[in-house]
């Protein structure tokens, strides 16, 4: 097959070491985590490669519960990252609220000062 005509795009980007936030001392019996996530994109694939890249293929079914390390994985949660996200917007908003008011209080002690 010939692949000229379909033009890769790559992105990638370093995934963090351990959650924000997760209390967890470090020590030498956790391991340490250091993935790389790889995305290829095929903008306007040849019609072979879109039937490879669609084709399904035998996946293990142990997968990667059933590994010695899994007890170091996470399930991806997108409920619970959502609900992580939408506390620290209300965070941050109320802090801004907050730190506006102050301002606002701060500009106007300094006008009768002067």
């Amino acid at each position: 097959h010939n692949g000229r005509s379909d033009k890769p795009v790559e992105t990638s980007h370093l995934l963090k070491l351990y959650p924000d936030g997760d209390g967890t001392p470090l020590t030498a019996n956790r391991p340490v985590v250091s993935e790389r996530y790889d995305e290829f994109i095929f903008h306007e694939p040849s019609d072979e490669l879109r039937r490879r890249l669609v084709t399904k293929t035998q996946q293990p079914h142990n997968g990667w519960r059933n590994s010695p390390h899994a007890k170091w994985y996470s399930t991806f949660d997108p409920e619970g990252q959502l609900e992580q996200l939408q506390a620290v917007y209300q965070l941050i908003t109320a802090e801004l609220h907050t730190a506006s008011k102050r301002r606002v209080q701060c500009e106007e002690e300094l006008k009768s000062l002067r």
